[in-house]
């Protein structure tokens, strides 16, 4: 509307100066009036269908349309039609216009060119924006010298010496500022970095979210934010953990006891790799044993992490999992030890341990125990520990004993038809899972999860079968509790083995 406006205005102008004019000048007036109408008209058609397609050759077109050709007429108007001397400040400052929109409009078209359809990857793409408005401004300041030359008739070349000889002076005075330029020009062209990746300068880690001209923003694990100078990241080597991926290899060193073998460690720190979130599969974690030491066998575990954010969560994660797990396998992990003279008295800590989990025991009212019982059946089995989150049983896995909760709580899931997990119950201290074991050896059908850090007492058949012996309603109350979770199984849609 705005294009049509300034067009009908012309227009006007121009058929109210056609009535006075010279025959000389009827021809051109005549021109302008109807090519400019016709131009504007047919710019805007274009520019409309350009706008509607989203291409990025719209904005240039509509530069033409609303600056370039009006002022290009009004200078025609001026010069050839009203007949101004060209070199009167009147023309020479519209000409100066139109060349300066003309300059506008064809940087445009060449960005558009360009780079309107860059692809992701492309090397369009991987231009850093202060490299082309810097090329922009080179290329202005080129037209503006040409400018300044030919319609003004000045003396470029002086006005470059005393410019030079101001520069000079400018560049001693701005001489770290500009370093800190260049550097991070340095930076820009090379692209070792990108806003989101995770990098690590002379002992400083943190995501990168801000680079320009002068430096980088940081921010650390604590939300900090670490601000370092271009010169800096220019002279300093610095690991990028987000390149060419977030996977990150971390390797732990952990030290177990001389009297373990490592063939029965080593398998363990495996499962517990597998077990634990974040670690990948595939290339496989490795265990190797690495030294004998004073105190124990020390062995390097190496980790492929799937997210370096995640990094310290994932490695806690499974320092967590080994904890519980080598305390069921038995397994030592020694610390550092001071000597203290010890009493005659401190062996009395053996029966404490014992009665606090003869207490724990009697969450199972159903046993009916007496006390010499409850001390058999602690005896005939071990006390075991799970993390919080850890897998105590899976699916299809072999159970070959009866789990008893003493502390902590769990939850059973199955899979149904569809292969989705669902949940089935859960687990309180004084009930038990595993129940399927007395009959045999056989695969579970549901998993078993620790949702709290989980006190088990694990009791063999052998075990099992001693107390029934002695507690009839043993097998009864266990007899209850499978018909139970085979209606819980069926309520819950999940798929038996012999399904």
């Amino acid at each position: 509307m705005r294009s049509v406006k300034a067009t009908l205005v012309l227009a006007s102008i121009v058929f109210g100066i056609l009535q006075h004019l010279d025959s000389r000048f009827l021809d051109a007036a005549i021109v302008i009036a109807i090519l400019f109408p016709f131009l504007t008209i047919a710019l805007t058609e274009w520019h409309l269908r350009l706008k509607r397609e989203r291409s990025a050759l719209a904005a240039p077109v509509s530069l033409v349309r609303d600056f370039v050709l009006p002022t290009f007429c009004a200078f025609v108007l001026l010069v050839h039609i009203i007949g101004m001397r060209p070199s009167s400040t009147a023309v020479r400052l519209l000409q100066t216009l139109n060349w300066l929109f003309v300059i506008h409009a064809a940087l445009a078209l060449l960005k558009a060119l360009v780079f309107g359809k860059a692809r992701e990857g492309s090397w369009q793409s991987r231009v850093p924006q202060i490299f082309i408005g810097m090329a922009r401004g080179l290329i202005v300041l080129i037209c503006l010298g040409t400018l300044l030359s030919t319609v003004w008739g000045q003396d470029v070349g002086q006005i470059v010496a005393a410019l030079g000889v101001g520069s000079l002076v400018l560049g001693l005075a701005l001489q770290e500022p500009l370093g800190n330029l260049f550097n991070g020009l340095m930076l820009m062209a090379e692209r070792p970095i990108s806003i989101g990746d995770w990098i690590e300068v002379d002992k400083t880690q943190g995501v990168v979210t801000e680079s320009n001209w002068r430096s980088i923003h940081l921010r650390n694990s604590g939300g900090d934010m670490i601000v370092l100078p271009n010169s800096m990241m220019a002279k300093a080597s610095f690991t990028n953990f987000s390149r060419p991926n977030l996977i990150h290899s971390e390797t732990l060193v952990l030290e177990f006891s001389s009297d373990d073998a490592p063939n029965k460690v080593k398998p363990m720190l495996l499962e517990c790799a597998s077990q634990t979130k974040g670690v990948l599969t595939d290339p496989p974690p490795k265990v190797r044993l690495s030294a004998f030491t004073s105190s124990g066998i020390e062995y390097k575990v190496k980790l492929r992490i799937e997210d370096f954010s995640r990094c310290k969560d994932v490695l806690d994660e499974f320092r967590t999992v080994v904890w519980y797990a080598a305390r069921r396998a038995g397994l030592t992990m020694p610390y550092h030890t001071e000597r203290h003279i010890v009493s005659a008295e401190a062996p009395a800590a053996a029966p404490r341990r014992l009665q606090s989990a003869t207490e724990s025991l009697r969450v199972f009212p159903f046993l009916g125990l007496t006390e010499s019982q409850i001390s058999a059946a602690i005896n005939g089995g071990t006390i075991q520990y799970y993390a919080a989150g850890e897998a105590v049983v899976r699916r299809s896995q072999a159970v070959s004993a009866l789990q008893l909760i003493i502390s902590g709580r769990a939850v059973l899931t199955g899979t149904d038809a569809g292969g989705r997990e669902v949940v089935v119950g859960n687990l309180e201290p004084g009930d038990f899972f595993g129940e399927d074991s007395l009959l045999s050896t056989v695969p579970s059908d549901v998993s078993v999860t620790a949702l709290e850090d989980l006190q088990l007492l694990t009791l063999g058949r052998d075990a099992v079968h001693a107390l029934s012996a002695e507690t009839p309603d043993f097998f009864r109350q266990i007899g209850d509790v499978m018909e139970e979770r085979g209606k819980a199984l069926r309520r819950a849609g999940a798929v038996r083995r012999s399904a």
